[in-house]
């Protein structure tokens, strides 16, 4: 494996872990409606 790839797995994992923590304050703050709206998005 070449450190490019495990880099770029970190980074990926990152930003899942980033993304779920956006979703979880966006929930707080928003109706369920609006993250179901938003949701169709991604």
């Amino acid at each position: 494996m070449h450190f490019e790839d495990i880099h770029s797995q970190s980074k990926m994992k990152n930003n899942l872990q980033y993304s779920c923590r956006v979703k979880k304050t966006l929930s707080k703050m928003l109706s369920k409606d609006e993250l179901n709206w938003m949701s169709g998005f991604h």
